[in-house]
């Protein structure tokens, strides 16, 4: 219903989140890495310097070499101490998240006195155009009560005029109030 709430909202989710990283500076950490290798050599030539300083290059046939390695570590770091700023961080990210919510809260407060004021708009324009009906019909029967009195020869035209510019005026504010 009210989009600019909704991101608010996430906004905060994500704020929240800014507690959890800091906290994360007081756990270990813990790393852990495993290595396996496999190689193999072609071994079939080989170069050997007789007792003479000649050099020769035996070859054998299906010589091959298997190497295989596996290597693993684990390990385990804790900061005992580190200049205090894992405590900051964790100051940093409550005051962060209490000024997040306090936005929230002004923003949501924003969106009810809007939904107030539109209510209460609604309100005060239904009012205006039923005061503006009744005050349409009540110059309209001082009108009548005026034009019968002309045409007797009870009333002055000057009466009759202000009586039809009060009904027009009264017409006039209708149609201000019903927007038509």
């Amino acid at each position: 219903f009210f989009p600019e709430l909704i991101a608010q909202r996430e906004k905060q989710k994500v704020t929240d989140e800014q507690m959890f990283q800091a906290i994360s500076g007081f756990l270990p950490k813990v790393y852990y890495e495993a290595r396996k290798t496999n190689e193999k050599q072609d071994t079939t030539s080989k170069t050997v310097r007789d007792s003479q300083g000649f050099t020769t290059q035996k070859n054998k046939t299906d010589d091959w070499q298997d190497t295989k390695a596996k290597r693993s570590s684990f390990n385990l770091e804790q900061n005992l101490f580190n200049g205090g700023r894992d405590v900051m961080a964790v100051r940093i990210a409550k005051y962060t998240i209490e000024a997040g919510r306090s936005d929230l809260v002004s923003k949501e407060q924003e969106i009810l006195l809007k939904a107030i004021n539109a209510y209460l708009d609604i309100i005060k324009y239904q009012e205006m155009l039923q005061i503006s009906k009744e005050n349409l019909q009540a110059y309209e029967k001082k009108y009548q009560s005026v034009k019968d009195k002309y045409e007797v020869g009870v009333a002055k035209k000057a009466d009759l005029a202000d009586a039809s510019a009060r009904k027009a005026n009264a017409e006039t504010t209708l149609t201000i109030v019903t927007g038509k």
